[in-house]
């Protein structure tokens, strides 16, 4: 779709986290926005179910977004991460 195509364009990399990574410029600001927009809903639901896990999917480039999704709440979320939600196919590179 259109919206796609335009956050593709943007191919440029920007810095993100404390660490200093990189991503693809689209791809951040998508999972950024999704994360503003989510953490709230998830961070409740985790906490009133403490056995869920976390796991983030996504395809073409919404496997791109939902791994930068997961580095940016690594540290917030990493006890409802499961060795098994890692997975990701197709990940567009960027160097």
């Amino acid at each position: 779709n259109t919206r796609d195509v335009l956050t593709d364009l943007c191919a440029d990399s920007k810095e993100f986290g404390s660490a200093g990574d990189r991503a693809h410029r689209g791809m951040l600001e998508g999972a950024e926005c999704i994360a503003k927009e989510t953490e709230g809903i998830i961070e409740t639901a985790l906490r009133d179910n403490p056995d869920y896990k976390l796991v983030l999917v996504g395809h073409s480039m919404g496997s791109g977004v939902a791994s930068i999704l997961g580095t940016i709440w690594k540290d917030k979320f990493s006890s409802h991460y499961s060795s098994t939600s890692c997975g990701v196919e197709v990940v567009p590179m960027m160097e």
